[in-house]
């Protein structure tokens, strides 16, 4: 920060506000339409049925959202670095060869984290990672969604609070409960995944710094 200012805390923030709105409206907004299919729309459903009804909208949400993650972390990583992702050592796109011409829409891309992604890997490397992703997204789902209901009842039951009885203290224990569940079960999945997306772009920027070191030499 020290370096950048405040607007190196801002590093991957429009992808990450895209996936944000997209992958949570998935997520989140699919589950109660689906919960027929799944047998998990009574209020008695086996919990199995919830289970696989939550992991369903996760990992779609995450399959879906899965390019925007993976740029989102590349850029964030390339903002820490002080040079756009994949940008060469002197912080410059390469220019296009003497006599001949670029299109407007491949000059856009070349410049943007998604077009680098695309030239160098083809377009399935968007979804590096997506294996990963998916998993902690169904896991993410079934341990917010499922485990708030089912924290609730017990909480409720545990301060003999009768039906349409919802304090604020049910909700906020429940909440809590339902976080620290959450971020336990999730937090191994979430290193691989970061990991996964993290290694192509770290690679690139190590070797950019090894070529201008190796470039250099003393004067």
């Amino acid at each position: 920060a020290s370096r950048e200012g405040v607007r190196g805390f801002t590093g991957g923030l429009s992808a990450a506000v895209l996936r944000g709105v997209t992958y949570g409206g998935i997520r989140l907004g699919m589950y109660e339409p689906v919960r027929p299919f799944f047998g998990a729309d009574s209020p008695n459903a086996p919990l199995a049925n919830k289970i696989l009804a939550s992991c369903f909208t996760g990992a779609t949400a995450a399959a879906l959202t899965n390019p925007m993650d993976l740029i989102k972390t590349k850029n964030q990583i390339a903002a820490s670095s002080g040079k756009g992702e994949g940008a060469s050592s002197s912080g410059a796109a390469a220019a296009p060869a003497k006599g001949t011409s670029t299109p407007p829409a491949s000059r856009f891309l070349s410049n943007t984290t998604l077009g680098r992604v695309v030239a160098r890997e083809g377009l399935w490397g968007l979804w590096r990672g997506c294996i990963p992703g998916a998993t902690r997204a169904s896991i993410l789902t079934s341990s917010q969604l499922v485990t708030y209901g089912e924290a609730k009842r017990a909480v409720k039951r545990a301060v003999g609070e009768g039906e349409g009885e919802e304090s604020f203290a049910t909700h906020l224990a429940t909440s809590m409960v339902t976080g620290l569940v959450a971020t336990t079960a999730t937090n191994p999945v979430d290193v691989v995944k970061t990991r996964i997306y993290a290694t192509a772009a770290a690679a690139k920027l190590e070797g950019d710094k090894g070529g201008k070191e190796g470039g250099g030499g003393e004067r």
